[in-house]
């Protein structure tokens, strides 16, 4: 399943438009299988995000794609903390096919 992490930017982006503060999200999958969770952000992003839209930390477990300012609307609620420890530790404990911890 898509999760949403919200956070702030640490510091100006200039070739981004991306100011120190502003709110940014990652988008990542909870799902088990890397290349499954590929293919989630890839549809995800033909559906919703920007085009050429380009998956960070790509082909590994804590792959996320990076939106701020309008593309935001297209974010959901956030992650639950479980959800969200598990792709910050890349742990496969509680990642699940389901989508659910």
């Amino acid at each position: 399943m898509i999760q949403f992490h919200y956070h702030k930017a640490q510091h100006d982006v200039p070739r981004l438009g991306i100011v120190k503060g502003a709110l940014l999200c990652h988008i990542f999958s909870d799902l088990a299988d890397v290349a499954d969770a590929t293919r989630e952000l890839q549809r995800w992003a033909a559906g919703f995000g920007p085009i050429d839209v380009r998956i960070q930390r790509y082909g590994t477990r804590r792959q996320h794609i990076d939106l701020w300012g309008p593309w935001l609307a297209a974010c959901g609620p956030p992650a639950d903390r479980p959800a969200l420890r598990a792709w910050l530790r890349g742990s496969k404990r509680w990642l699940t096919n389901a989508g659910r911890p």
